[in-house]
Protein backbone atom coordinates (compact mmCIF):
# COMPACT_ATOMS: atom_id res chain seq x y z
CA UNK A 1 0.00 0.00 0.00
CA UNK A 2 1.31 3.78 -0.93
CA UNK A 3 1.25 6.14 1.28
CA UNK A 4 -1.91 8.72 1.74
CA UNK A 5 -1.00 12.24 2.17
CA UNK A 6 -3.88 14.86 2.78
CA UNK A 7 -4.00 17.58 0.11
CA UNK A 8 -2.00 20.95 1.20
CA UNK A 9 -4.18 23.77 1.36
CA UNK A 10 -3.70 26.21 -1.08
CA UNK A 11 -1.29 29.46 -0.24
CA UNK A 12 -2.96 32.56 -0.07
CA UNK A 13 -3.96 34.25 -3.44
CA UNK A 14 -4.48 38.19 -4.32
CA UNK A 15 -8.02 37.64 -4.35
CA UNK A 16 -7.92 36.46 -0.73
CA UNK A 17 -5.33 38.37 0.18
CA UNK A 18 -7.22 41.69 -1.08
CA UNK A 19 -10.36 40.39 0.54
CA UNK A 20 -8.73 40.29 3.97
CA UNK A 21 -7.21 43.98 3.50
CA UNK A 22 -10.82 44.64 2.69
CA UNK A 23 -12.29 43.31 5.72
CA UNK A 24 -9.40 45.20 8.04
CA UNK A 25 -9.85 48.61 6.18
CA UNK A 26 -13.44 48.55 7.03
CA UNK A 27 -13.03 46.77 10.21
CA UNK A 28 -15.41 44.13 9.35
CA UNK A 29 -15.77 40.58 11.34
CA UNK A 30 -16.51 37.63 9.14
CA UNK A 31 -19.20 36.17 11.44
CA UNK A 32 -21.23 39.71 11.46
CA UNK A 33 -20.73 40.36 7.88
CA UNK A 34 -21.91 37.22 6.78
CA UNK A 35 -24.72 37.33 8.89
CA UNK A 36 -25.88 40.52 7.59
CA UNK A 37 -25.54 39.49 3.89
CA UNK A 38 -27.65 35.93 4.93
CA UNK A 39 -24.72 33.82 4.14
CA UNK A 40 -23.01 31.13 6.28
CA UNK A 41 -19.73 32.07 7.98
CA UNK A 42 -18.53 28.73 7.08
CA UNK A 43 -18.14 29.61 3.56
CA UNK A 44 -16.53 33.33 4.08
CA UNK A 45 -14.11 31.36 6.91
CA UNK A 46 -13.09 28.25 4.08
CA UNK A 47 -12.39 31.09 1.45
CA UNK A 48 -9.81 33.19 4.07
CA UNK A 49 -8.23 29.78 5.10
CA UNK A 50 -7.70 28.54 2.03
CA UNK A 51 -10.28 25.65 2.37
CA UNK A 52 -12.50 27.08 -0.85
CA UNK A 53 -10.98 27.76 -3.89
CA UNK A 54 -13.25 31.01 -4.98
CA UNK A 55 -16.74 32.50 -3.67
CA UNK A 56 -19.94 31.59 -5.52
CA UNK A 57 -20.94 34.62 -7.61
CA UNK A 58 -24.18 35.44 -5.90
CA UNK A 59 -22.09 34.94 -2.30
CA UNK A 60 -20.30 37.96 -3.71
CA UNK A 61 -22.68 39.93 -4.22
CA UNK A 62 -24.81 39.55 -1.01
CA UNK A 63 -21.48 40.44 0.95
CA UNK A 64 -21.12 43.46 -1.40
CA UNK A 65 -24.44 44.65 -0.59
CA UNK A 66 -23.99 44.06 3.02
CA UNK A 67 -21.15 46.42 2.93
CA UNK A 68 -22.80 48.69 0.55
CA UNK A 69 -19.74 48.69 -2.23
CA UNK A 70 -19.76 47.23 -5.85
CA UNK A 71 -18.18 43.49 -5.84
CA UNK A 72 -15.26 44.52 -7.44
CA UNK A 73 -14.78 46.90 -5.06
CA UNK A 74 -13.67 43.82 -2.78
CA UNK A 75 -10.78 42.39 -4.41
CA UNK A 76 -8.96 45.46 -5.37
Amino acid sequence: MGEVMAPAIAPPDAKRAALRNFMSSRRLKATEWAKDAGVPHSQLFAFLTGRLRALPQDVIVKLARAAKVRPEDMFQ
